[in-house]
């Protein structure tokens, strides 16, 4: 008590009876001792947080100071009004042990665990003579100390704490439940925090501010005055129109005026014109003017667009800028020229749009430094790159980045007959490159540039490999690249990149993966060389990090914090790295020694996979996310940020699908689209299956994936048929068997593997794309890795799995909207670019069969890639009946394990021209629901950036 109050303060010492009521005393410090030391035995003994100022109530305005923060953990069930995170006292502690800030004092209450931050200077409040804004201080820390704890919202100056060492007992809420007397856990007085430090520790904590994080109308109204006569007339009827539910009403027509820029006093004036809104809010405190000012906050929040049942759209972080074909110079007689080389180079056919987008693109190149362009697949993106750099190389440097080395070596061979120009080859060790020159099957531990021991020492045919000559290769004119080897360029600060003009082909990601089991980190620890601290440096606040500290509290074998954070690591931390990863590139380039004979391939791995993971970047703007599981640490790291340009002349992305990109682009990197070029979505017919695309549920899409193929009306005529699944899967045999029964035993199907799939064109013939075999799910760790590097926060896996370790799925699918939207927006990259392997890319007309779990994917694609789809048909379970007429013209009823899906069918209305307009009521009817007005919110969720209410009983597609 001396350490949490001074001589001269007022204890506010409280209790709780065996009836639960409360009762509350201030005493002199001393006084509060001798009372506490003379009633060892009364159950319930609490005090409050603060020094109190005498009088006979109890309230934060009654507070003086106080000399500590405290959180309250609870753990189990017994005697809680919620759920706790934590199941035993073990789990509890394991975790307060591995704290970023650790507690001056923790004592055990029986039922949870209760702690003290204590404070170098008292926080003094206003009613003890202290600054106004020290109450809203000491609050905002506790609240982030609670956040970081998982803790009890028990975060106030006046709340009460338990007495350690006193009595716990649940008898008066909870009988039978047997008195606990607290014990001390440890007392380290010398452990002092600064109030701003903390503030400063727990601000990355916790993401509960944006679980909701619908998009607001932040913009200033444009209109403070309303001269109704001059509004729409579509408007001003639905103001003056009458009946039923005028609330909606209202709020339809305030979110209508706040969207038109209108204040709030503007409405306001406006919708008085309404009796019906007049004679039901007038009489109200406020009258209309407070109620239409309640919706608009709320409009503008961002919150209108859902309601409390309406589901979340798909959010997408990247809306083209449209730039006119009329707007972009005609292409010059010299590329030209350049194009028609190119046709006769690799024998195609170059389209009349291929030269629309040429054109579209050189224009963008030339009027800016930096951008992403969208262009579809096969509008002849890397046509244009090639062209354009065979006839600019002479003057300028240029790297051609392509997503694989196949790409990288078919490009270069195109450049190589294209100019005179050099053209290199930069990649690091390709097992297939390798064997292609020399023969022989060849690891990256057997080829070492610099290795005289090396196999490449002694191969025949270095001086044609890329690899080997790799310094030659550099120092061409014109240098082709991988993803990867350019990420690495970047980091490194390559001189290959000043100055040069870099088109990268395909979308560049910054984001990578790595994980390690608790068997290969520990043993790591145990080889000479490597940092007695490594593990706590990589990985603060684990249980592997903290091992020594759990053991001697006796909680080292409990598995209670496997999965409780996924933690931000910053720019800053990450670049601290430097040091612990520089001395295992040591180890490891020192070959065998210090490694024990029987792991010596191992552990080098997890050397090797940590110095590639964390590998230090002279722009120091990479960041790293990790979570530890009960097997181990998964890690994701974004690698690098464009936002701050580079050392470049200019630098340009080619990406088909840049709108559907899992996370924003810069604002220097723009993503420009040609509305002109008419993409041939139209072309596309997509069968549609409610179902999560995970390997989980694939029994269930492969096996409803058979109702579209049987009663697809065209499905027979089909005979070059692509089907795409996960590697390695077990499904594409099953698959094979349901083509050749609808297809007939001829059909020829192409196989296409995950990771293997984009920028492949091999199925260009096919007609009929199946993707009920592909898990685009990436795993529920590797969405929240993502969401966690997206928000820069650190958060409690609370949010991600529930008590049982099940990830937490709302009907809305994952909880945290990031992860949500980093799901979807993958799956839907994944599902386009498989279908743009097919014959569409050639301008015929495809089906494909998809998986989808709710309609507000395919709103997605209609709103991003694929405008003009046709919806075929649209199938879930469940238990039902289907009557059909057999050829002798009788009819037959057949039950079935499967249903029609109006709700993913009735999406297909977004398929219309710009301007059409609907009913809402047949906009409800075409969506599978009864009526409009009470279905309104759930309606206007699923068609927002698509639709928009034009009247009272029109919508509108934008």
């Amino acid at each position: 008590m001396r350490l949490l109050f001074s001589d001269g303060d007022n204890v506010a010492l409280a209790g709780l009876d065996a009836y639960g009521n409360w009762s509350n005393i201030s005493l002199t410090l001393d006084e509060a001792i001798a009372h506490l030391l003379a009633n060892p035995d009364t159950p319930n003994l609490y005090f409050r947080a603060s020094a109190h100022d005498g009088s006979r109530n109890y309230a934060a305005c009654n507070c003086t100071r106080a000399q500590a923060l405290f959180l309250d953990i609870d753990y189990g069930s017994v005697g809680h009004k919620r759920k706790s995170p934590f199941k035993t006292v073990d789990d509890a502690l394991c975790y307060l042990l591995t704290l970023p800030l650790r507690p001056s004092v923790a004592w055990h209450t029986g039922h949870g665990l209760q702690c003290a931050f204590l404070l170098k200077e008292p926080c003094v409040f206003p009613a003890g003579g202290g600054a106004a804004e020290s109450l809203s201080l000491y609050r905002d820390a506790s609240e982030g100390l609670a956040s970081m704890a998982m803790a009890d919202s028990a975060f106030t100056p006046e709340h009460a704490y338990r007495v350690p060492l006193t009595i716990n007992s649940k008898a008066h809420a909870h009988p039978g439940t047997p008195d606990v007397r607290g014990r001390l856990l440890w007392l380290e007085d010398w452990r002092r925090f600064g109030l701003s430090e903390i503030a400063e520790a727990v601000k990355g904590y916790g993401i509960a501010d944006l679980l909701n994080d619908t998009p607001a109308l932040s913009q200033a109204p444009e209109h403070d005055v309303c001269d109704y006569g001059s509004l729409p007339q579509d408007l001003r009827d639905a103001i003056e129109a009458s009946g039923a539910e005028r609330s909606d009403r209202l709020f339809g027509i305030v979110g209508w005026m706040v969207r038109l820029g209108y204040g709030d006093d503007a409405i306001a004036a406006a919708v008085a014109h309404g009796t019906d809104f007049v004679e039901k809010f007038g009489h109200r405190q406020g009258g209309l003017g407070a109620e239409v000012r309640r919706c608009a906050a709320k409009i503008r929040e961002g919150r209108y667009v859902y309601g409390g049942k309406a589901s979340k759209p798909v959010r997408v972080y990247n809306v083209p800028v449209p730039v006119a074909l009329n707007d972009c110079s005609p292409l010059t007689p010299e590329f030209e020229a350049v194009l028609g080389r190119y046709g006769q180079v690799t024998d195609a056919k170059l389209l009349p749009r291929v030269r629309d987008a040429a054109r579209f693109h050189e224009h963008l190149h030339s009027t800016r430094a930096s951008g992403v362009i969208e262009s579809g697949c096969g509008a002849g993106k890397s046509v244009w790159a090639l062209c354009h750099i065979a006839l600019h190389a002479r003057g300028a440097r240029y790297v051609y980045v392509t997503e694989t080395v196949e790409a990288l070596h078919r490009a270069a061979d195109v450049l190589a007959k294209l100019t005179d120009a050099g053209v290199g080859r930069v990649h690091g060790f390709n097992a297939a490159a390798c064997k292609s020159l020399c023969g022989a099957e060849h690891s990256w531990r057997e080829c070492r540039r610099n290795d005289p021991g090396s196999a490449c020492a002694a191969c025949a045919f270095t001086s044609k490999c890329p690899y080997y000559t790799r310094d030659r290769q550099m120092r061409q004119p014109i240098l082709c690249m991988t993803h990867a080897g350019f990420i690495r360029a970047m980091e490194d600060g390559s001189e290959a990149l000043v100055d040069a003009n870099v088109i990268i082909d395909e979308g560049l990601s910054p984001f990578d993966s790595w994980s390690a089991t608790h068997d290969e980190l520990r043993r790591l620890a145990s080889v000479e060389g490597v940092p007695q601290d490594l593990l706590q440096v990589l990985f603060p606040y684990t249980a592997l990090a903290n091992a020594g500290i759990l053991k001697a509290y006796g909680v080292d074998g409990s598995d209670a914090y496997a999965r409780r954070n996924f933690v931000y690591r910053s720019e800053k931390d990450t670049a601290a790295l430097a040091p612990a990863v520089d001395s295992l590139r040591q180890i490891l380039a020192r070959g065998g020694a210090g490694f024990g004979p029987n792991d010596t391939e191992t552990v080098r791995d997890t050397v090797a996979g940590i110095v590639n993971f964390f590998r230090s970047t002279v722009r120091c703007d990479a960041s790293y996310a990790y979570t530890e599981t009960r097997d181990g640490i998964e890690c994701k790291r974004s690698g690098f940020d464009l936002g701050g340009g580079g050392e470049w002349r200019s630098l340009w992305m080619l990406n088909a699908s840049a709108s559907l990109a899992p996370f924003p682009y810069p604002s220097n990197m723009a993503v420009y689209a040609c509305p002109d070029l008419k993409g041939n979505s139209a072309l596309v017919t997509l069968h549609v299956l409610r179902a999560n695309p995970t390997k989980a549920r694939q029994d269930l899409s492969v096996r409803l994936a058979q109702v579209p193929m049987v009663f697809g009306q065209t499905m027979r005529r089909h005979r070059r048929v692509l089907v795409c699944a996960d590697k390695d899967s077990e499904r594409v045999e099953e698959i094979e068997d349901q083509v050749r029964r609808v297809c007939g035993e001829d059909a020829q199907v192409t196989v296409l593997s995950r990771g293997r799939i984009k920028g492949v064109n091999t199925a260009g013939d096919c007609t009929l794309c199946l993707l009920q075999g592909l898990s685009t799910f990436t795993g529920i760790s590797d969405c929240a890795l993502h969401a966690c590097l997206q928000y820069r926060r650190t958060f409690p896996d609370t949010h991600v799995f529930n008590d049982k370790g099940q990830p937490l799925w709302d009907r809305d699918g994952m909880r945290v909207p990031a992860m949500r939207d980093y799901y979807a927006l993958r799956s839907l990259d994944e599902i386009y670019q498989a279908v743009w392997r097919t014959a569409v890319r050639n301008d015929r007309k495809v089906e494909a069969v998809v998986v989808v779990p709710d309609p507000n994917w395919l709103v997605a694609l209609y709103r991003t890639v694929m405008p003009e789809f046709v919806i075929g048909s649209a199938y879930k379970e469940k238990a039902g009946a289907e009557t059909f007429t057999r050829i002798d013209g009788a009819q037959e009823t057949r039950m079935w394990n499967w249903v029609w899906d109006e709700g993913l069918y009735g999406v297909g209305v977004c398929n219309c021209a710009s301007g059409t307009e609907f009913k809402k009521a047949d906009m409800a009817a075409a969506l599978g629901y009864a009526e409009w007005e009470r279905n309104r919110a759930r309606i206007m969720a699923l068609l927002q950036g698509v639709f928009e209410e034009c009247g009272p009983r029109t919508l509108r597609r934008l």
